[in-house]
């Protein structure tokens, strides 16, 4: 089968893609408990880029890379239960995390960083960690759930957000896309910031109530409580780190949550304890989440039609022009590679 190898990192992106070529391996078997998926797409997060640029390395070179795919079961272990073959499935990045408490960070296997990840023509995962696509969604569409979309699912749902609760986006990537839409399917108000104006609209036509651009109204934060009465948001999907976070704290809402989804200004941040002591305020995480919400966030995605943006796609051959453009920036939604 053909498949990636990342042979090593680079100090940057740039040197990194020198280490990532083509490779013929053999087709893997699977074991008792495993499933056998000829894989039709992958996607990319914003990790991906880490990994290869070395700030994120993966534990393990070289390495098959890419935490999200889709594909077709095609073989299932001795013994195995699972989804039959000939099942469209896509393949939860965490795939030992069947459901329960977040393990110990590091401790669960991670496609394309200590496990074969996503950018192969086959691939053997547990079969537990599959979970059916819709029949009418594409391998391209379903490629794009695992990370982003169990993340940001989990995010709304803790904060139980309804009708009536409004919501804070920060920024346009691909966790606060599918927030977005989770929001909106939840009946609540959505609030999203971005650098780029055309990029406010594309929010505007994915549902979002109101758009800021954080560059023309540096100040933002005056401008979201405007929004509110003065009141806050009952949640905020906090991507952005060091920049924002102070902020996010001041329009949060009595007994609001930021969810820290992502870090892209810095990890280190500064906030005033008293706003979050006198407001009772809660800082939770975005660990991605258990198989079992990789689950229910797919019946979920099947019973409302709700669909990710799909930025581009690149062909296999290209898959380092898809590294590329995600680094860009300046894309809306989610970066595929076809398999």
């Amino acid at each position: 089968m053909r498949a990636y190898h990342l042979i090593n990192t680079g100090s940057d992106l740039a040197s990194g893609l020198n280490y990532l070529r083509i490779v013929d391996l053999e087709i893997p078997r699977p074991a008792r408990g495993e499933a056998l998926v000829r894989q039709h797409a992958a996607s990319l997060n914003y990790v991906d880029l880490l990994a290869v640029s070395g700030q994120y390395p993966p534990s393990v070179l070289p390495q098959i890379p890419l935490m999200d795919s889709a594909g077709v079961v095609v073989e299932l272990g001795e013994g195995t239960d699972g989804p039959p073959v000939g099942t469209r499935v896509a393949i939860h990045m965490l795939p030992d995390w069947l459901s329960g408490p977040t393990p110990q960070f590091g401790t669960p296997r991670a496609r394309g960083f200590n496990m074969p990840g996503a950018l192969s023509e086959y691939a053997v995962v547990p079969s537990a960690a599959l979970a059916r696509l819709p029949d009418t969604m594409s391998f391209a569409v379903g490629a794009t759930f695992s990370t982003a979309g169990t993340t940001a699912w989990n995010v709304v749902r803790e904060a139980n957000v309804m009708p009536g609760s409004t919501v804070l986006i920060l920024g346009t990537g691909n966790i606060s896309l599918f927030a977005l839409q989770f929001a909106k399917a939840q009946g609540a108000r959505v609030i999203i910031t971005s650098s780029s104006d055309e990029k406010l609209a594309l929010a505007r036509d994915m549902g979002a109530d109101c758009g800021i651009n954080y560059v023309a109204t540096p100040n933002w934060d005056g401008v979201v409580l405007d929004l509110t009465d003065g009141k806050g948001v009952q949640l905020i999907v906090e991507t952005t780190g060091a920049e924002t976070f102070a902020k996010s704290i001041q329009v949060a809402a009595v007994e609001g949550i930021i969810a820290s989804a992502g870090w892209r200004t810095g990890a280190t941040v500064s906030f005033p304890i008293n706003r979050v002591q006198q407001y009772n305020l809660r800082i939770v995480g975005g660990m991605v989440g258990s198989v079992a919400d990789f689950k229910a966030m797919m019946r979920g995605v099947a019973a409302t039609g709700i669909a990710p943006r799909v930025d581009r796609c690149f062909d296999f051959e290209n898959a380092s022009d898809a590294y590329r453009w995600l680094a860009r920036g300046g894309g809306f939604g989610k970066v595929v590679i076809t398999i």
